[in-house]
């Protein structure tokens, strides 16, 4: 039976080896840390801020007392709520800085939370990660009584090797209460001030360190001392052992932060950077002084022409800010499992991967609209690792993009790099070790070399290289979801602002989290009526015609089926963000649940069927360049827009379908069958025009009865309630609108019978911001 005792927040043991050990911890235990955030810490807010201020200048791991922190289990929380809050940062919201950008630009909208745009960790998260490790390793040596310490070194250097406990997976406190493991560790080791000893017995590779050391930490290895044996074991100097422990803390703070940034909902994370305001002036200062920041920098040459330059913010050096299309382009490369940092990569090809990448909506969106557009973000970049050449005296364009720096901050995922690196040094735990005798100016004697050798680690590295590529494609390319419909917050914090009950908060978030499809087990080709339940069946406390007549909520019924819209204005107020990147929602932020509905219903179709391997929707017409589709586009101006949905074979578009609901604008549903008659042109592609239902249909119609689109002979003498989508189907027929225009008519009615119920969810994979 799974340990359900150790409490970190209440023993302070249990804390020492939460914030020594998180990674031989369960999740339970470690989310139990950060339950009561982000209250606990704001409770103490001096305490934190001292803790930022020390951590933003902690250039290395030397061992440094915690500032700030009163509490063990602080150095834990403090440390993942301070990569967390670093993150999230906007320091340069409402400076002269954001002034002088052109409202709505690139510029713009890059100088918003711009260490959280970055692909990978800034410098500051970077410093903080580094300050965790001074801090414990300070801690550990000053401060842990000398049982407890030779506890920690056990379960680092001689832990149980694989099998010998039910470890899941391979947790030295999963299943053991920790005092029991305290009794069975203790004397594997023994610390003093100059070395830490191993028992003979116990020797393993666990003692040695992985060769990659110098990517996590910023130390030779060439000078290390080798280990000596002697005294019945294995001596391992001080410096090595903090090495070790390091390596070992790099990985057990990309796990913290993680867990902490899985757990703490939106508006908690809201709550944190309200709360510690002056956060933003340590980093704003930073900016100001140019400190490196970002490493490496992705940032641009080329200006704006309608930037505003004014005296007051120009610098002796201008503030680092990095260049939307070529973050793009690295978080295209992250995504990508054939694609790789550091190597030559033909542009030509790079292209074809970000036409077909679609970042999800907590990543700046893909706007790369042709070749000449990435070739030239490549050719202006600032830095000088990115690098653009032409290949072997050809024409031939290639190019090199520097990796970022590996980041724990992505949506959860497995397997995580962290796991399969405590899985590796478990496996360690097997593996001899090679001692060897030298004779030097310290006498004869028998030694291991404090490095695991190459050939070994060679067989090891592949799958832990895997995780961490596996980690950064998630970091790049998985959508942030809230798990359940029963887990969903209020965003922010608004109910009495607005006049609104606790309830009716929950059911307004609720919708628009689902209209935004940011709910995991909730889609909208469901009824929406679901969203009026607690989790124990019990019905919210609601009164939907006093959210309809204050303008806070639209009905639509459909059958036994509801469907309920949040007007955009109070979405914004909800502090729930439109979804706009292609593959995830619309641009406009007016499109409501009855016609978001009709393009998921359609998805689905699309996704069940054989010749399909991907379905986009809300998908930008840019990237059918250098298709067949391309002359077709661009002779009706079509490039530069999108198409609801889009259903492809291996990269061949095979069906397109646009969504019409009915409208006083006759306008949409023009552009809307001109699309639909630019793809109808084109070979081996077959055409829909949807609709919800009759009424939305009659209304449409009535637009296209026009001269220039359907112009019926006559319209029919008829109403929408007797005149149904075969009606159509047999009028569009017979004046050779199909084939023309497009070539098939859908309701909601003939897209759900098209998508069997126990078939719709095994298809989600194929399409883009499902899966």
């Amino acid at each position: 039976m799974r340990n359900r005792t150790m409490q970190p927040r209440t023993n302070q043991r249990n804390a020492a080896r939460a914030i020594l050990l998180p990674l031989d911890c369960t999740t339970e235990t470690l989310e139990r840390l950060f339950a009561a955030e982000p209250e606990a810490t704001l409770s103490s807010k001096r305490g934190f801020n001292e803790y930022l201020r020390a951590a933003l200048t902690q250039h290395d791991i030397t061992p440094a007392p915690p500032a700030g922190a009163t509490e063990i289990s602080e150095l834990a929380t403090f440390a993942a709520l301070a990569a967390l809050r670093i993150h999230h940062a906007d320091p340069l919201k409402g400076t002269e800085y954001e002034d002088r950008e052109p409202p709505g630009s690139a510029e713009s909208r890059m100088l918003r939370t711009p260490l959280a745009k970055h692909p990978g960790l800034t410098n500051f998260c970077i410093r903080a990660r580094n300050y965790y490790i001074a801090t414990i390793t300070w801690l550990f040596e000053h401060e842990f009584p000398p049982e407890l310490q030779a506890e920690i070194a056990a379960v680092l250097l001689a832990r149980d090797p694989p099998g010998t406990s039910n470890q899941a997976p391979y947790r030295t406190y999963a299943n053991t209460d920790p005092e029991t493991v305290h009794h069975q560790f203790r004397d594997r080791t023994n610390v003093t001030d100059d070395l830490v000893w191993i028992d003979i017995d116990q020797i393993s590779r666990c003692c040695q360190l992985l060769p990659c050391i110098s990517k996590f930490i910023s130390s030779s290895i060439d000078s290390l001392s080798r280990l000596c044996i002697g005294n019945g074991g294995l001596n391992m100097p001080k410096k090595l052992f903090r090495l070790k422990l390091a390596e070992y803390a790099w990985h057990g703070w990309a796990r913290l932060v993680h867990i902490a940034h899985n757990t703490l909902a939106v508006h908690a994370r809201k709550q944190l950077v309200d709360g510690t305001p002056s956060v933003q002036n340590h980093i704003f200062s930073r900016f100001r002084r140019n400190n490196p920041i970002y490493a490496p920098y992705y940032a641009s040459n080329s200006k704006n022409p309608q930037r505003e330059w004014r005296q007051k913010t120009t610098t002796t050096k201008p503030i680092q800010i990095e260049d939307k299309r070529l973050i793009t382009v690295v978080d295209c490369i992250r995504a990508s499992p054939l694609l790789s940092f550091g190597t030559p990569l033909p542009v030509e090809r790079l292209f074809d991967y970000l036409k077909a990448y679609f970042p999800p909506p907590r990543r700046p969106g893909n706007d790369i609209g042709s070749r000449n557009t990435l070739i030239k973000a490549l050719a202006n970049a600032k830095s000088n690792r990115v690098k653009l050449y032409h290949a072997d005296e050809t024409s031939n364009l290639v190019c090199k993009i520097p990796a970022p720096k590996d980041t724990p901050i992505y949506p959860p995922d497995e397997p995580n790099f962290w796991d399969r690196y405590l899985r590796l040094q478990s496996k360690q735990r097997d593996a001899t070790v090679n001692r060897k005798w030298i004779n030097d100016a310290d006498g004869y004697r028998q030694v291991v070399e404090p490095v695991l050798p190459q050939q070994a680690w060679q067989t090891l590295n592949p799958n832990y290289e895997l995780a961490v590529n596996h980690a950064q494609r998630a970091a790049a390319q998985a959508q942030s979801t809230v798990p359940s419909l029963h887990d969903v917050e209020p965003v922010r914090d608004v109910g009495s602002a607005l006049a609104l009950t606790d309830d009716e908060l929950i059911f307004l978030t609720r919708i628009g989290l689902a209209m935004e499809r940011k709910i995991a087990d909730f889609s909208l080709t469901n009824s929406m009526r679901a969203l009026r339940y607690r989790a124990d069946g019990t019905k919210l406390k609601v009164d939907e015609d006093k959210l309809k007549d204050l303008d806070w909520l639209e009905v639509h019924k459909e059958g036994l089926s509801v469907l309920y819209t949040v007007p955009a204005p109070k979405r914004k107020l909800l502090g729930i963000e439109n979804s706009s990147h292609d593959g995830y929602g619309e641009k406009t932020t007016k499109e409501k649940s009855v016609h978001r509905k009709a393009i998921d219903l359609c998805a689905a179709a699309f996704a069940t069927k054989p010749d399909v391997t991907r379905v986009v929707r809300y998908h930008d017409l840019w990237r059918l360049r250098s298709t067949a589709c391309e002359p077709v586009l661009e002779q009706n101006d079509l490039l530069s827009t999108r198409v609801d949905v889009i259903a492809f074979n291996s990269g061949t578009p095979k069906y397109v379908a646009e969504v019409e609901t009915m409208s006083n604008e006759p306008s949409r549903s023009h552009q809307c069958v001109k699309k639909l008659a630019a793809f109808s042109e084109i070979d081996g592609i077959r055409t829909s025009l949807v609709a919800p239902n009759p009424d939305h249909l009659w209304e449409i119609m009535k637009h296209l009865d026009h001269p220039n689109y359907f112009d019926f002979d006559s319209f029919p003498d008829s109403t929408s309630d007797n005149y149904g989508r075969s009606e159509w189907d047999t009028k569009l027929d017979n004046e050779g609108i199909f084939g023309q225009y497009f070539d098939q008519l859908d309701t909601y009615r003939s897209l759900a019978h098209k998508t069997p119920d126990s078939e719709s969810d095994s298809y989600d994979y194929k399409i883009v911001g499902n899966s």
